[in-house]
């Protein structure tokens, strides 16, 4: 057996070649939606991405105009259901424990 990454994706192969399953890591994915002005844009932005299979958490903030998804899902995914609406730009990809960090490190304090 053999052991590839690709993105957030594990893959566990045998020796043929074959996948035997795949592991998901869980992403936190920020865009920038620019349209997104009012709290129906906010709804329609949110209802997309609950959508997608593998979506744990969704923060909009209306002020930044920022859709934050935390989850084990497709990124690309986002980007297309979220081009619907309006244009939007990707702002970062990163692994989601950075988000747990921060907040025991501000529980110590």
């Amino acid at each position: 057996m053999t052991r590839s990454k690709c993105g957030n994706e594990a893959f566990l192969m045998d020796l043929r070649g074959q996948v035997l399953f795949t592991i998901r890591r869980k992403v936190k994915v920020v865009m920038k939606i620019l349209t997104m002005n009012d709290e129906k844009t906010k709804q329609k932005a949110i209802e997309a991405v609950a959508d997608i299979y593998g979506v744990d958490s969704i923060a909009a903030d209306l002020k930044e105009q920022k859709l934050t998804v935390i989850g084990d899902m497709d990124t690309i995914a986002i980007a297309k259901k979220l081009k619907k609406i309006g244009k939007t730009d990707l702002v970062s990809v990163g692994p989601a424990k950075e988000e747990k960090k921060e907040e025991k490190e501000d529980e110590k304090k």
